[in-house]
Parts: C-alpha cells; structure tokens; sequence
C-alpha cells in the first residue's frame, strides 16, 4: 500500500471493512445486487388501497447492516447510493408519471436521538436523480410517539392516530411516499390517508427500500 492509501483508509459504512474511500465496499454492492427483488403488494386501509412498492426483501442480513447505516449515520456517500439504488432499480418498475416525492417523517425522539432525518436527504438527492420527480415536504409528525417496532398492527394505527398531517399546498396528482422499512404499513396508511384528506384528487403510492414480513 501507498502512502497516500494508508493516509486516506476507511471503511465501508455498511460493513466496516477497511477501505480506501467512504463509499459503499464492492462486496457489500454484490451482496446487495443478489438480494434485489424489486416487487409490489396491495396495502388496504379503511376505505381506500394502494399500492407499495420495494426493492428488498428485508430479511437478508447485508439489506439490515445497510438499513442501520443508513439510519444511524447518513453519509453523503451512504444517501448518494440509496437514492441512486432506488432511482435505478425501483423506479422504472413504475409507471412514468411526474411524480412528487416525500418522506415519512420520523418521530421527534428518533429525530432527537439522530439528527438529520435520513429518508428526508434520500428523497432530495432521489429528486435530483430523476427528471420527472420533484421533491417537496408533504407530511409532518405532531407529538411523541411510542416506537413502533414495540407495537402490534392495530397499536401501530392507535399510536399514529392524528398524528401524521399533510400540507394542503400545490403538488403534483401522483405522490410518492418514501420510507425505508415497510413491515406492518401502518405509518404509510397513516401517511397516504392524510394525504388524500388534504388532496382527494391525489394518486398515493409507497416505495421503501426494503419490505419486512408483515405481522
């Protein structure tokens, strides 16, 4: 190794292989092209359905690391390869609509605990990777919340009750809803039913970086 390699080594921010770089490791890359399964499931709420697209199967473990990465420390590195992961492999399974892309919010504790919100920073950089969509802040979170990987279906809807609003501002018809986990859809139904109520007119879909069994 070079002097100028050994000065600028770092690790993959997935695995934390050492590395020359912060980008995602090559073999974190072949991992995460093996566990690609671009795929789309019905999600029904109380009066309306829609329909949810992702891109993992979240059970694999290279796709978890990845997740908590993510989340934990957003790199510009990290953030760059998620949108542009999703811009590629996800987006064209599509129909080719102009699209107007925003995010689930966290909860204040979560956005307290780490800071910048991560899927907020992919959907940005996701916007300007795709011509045809557009990035605005549709949806915030009143309150606290109880985390909801502690609750059940029906309690994951109680503890979102009211407290997910959308803004009535001038969006594009088709919307994006851009999360990274779907498991039991609750906060996306909280999500797309506010957003419907502000717009009737409003398309709603979900993407997610990766879909978890739902329980």
């Amino acid at each position: 190794m070079v002097l100028s390699e050994f000065l600028f080594v770092n690790r993959c921010p997935v695995c934390k292989r050492k590395q020359v770089g912060f980008d995602v490791c090559p073999v974190c890359r072949a991992s995460l092209a093996k566990a690609k399964n671009p795929s789309a499931a019905a999600v029904r709420a109380d009066m309306r359905t829609y329909t949810a697209y992702s891109l993992y199967p979240y059970d694999n473990p290279t796709v978890k690391k990845y997740l908590f990465a993510l989340k934990r420390s957003p790199t510009r590195e990290l953030v760059r390869f998620a949108a542009r992961d999703i811009a590629e492999n996800l987006i064209p399974v599509l129909p080719k609509n102009a699209y107007t892309v925003c995010f689930a919010p966290r909860g204040k504790k979560n956005a307290r605990i780490y800071g910048a919100d991560h899927m907020k920073l992919v959907s940005k950089q996701l916007a300007k990777s795709v011509a045809y969509i557009d990035y605005a802040k549709l949806l915030s979170r009143r309150g606290f919340t109880k985390e909801q990987k502690e609750l059940d279906f029906e309690e994951r809807r109680k503890n979102l009750k009211g407290k997910i609003t959308a803004s009535k501002k001038d969006f594009a018809k088709e919307i994006l809803i851009f999360d990274d986990v779907i498991t039991s859809a609750s906060t996306f139904i909280s999500c797309a039913d506010a957003l419907f109520c502000a717009n009737p007119d409003a398309r709603v879909t979900g993407i997610f970086i990766a879909a978890a069994k739902r329980s």
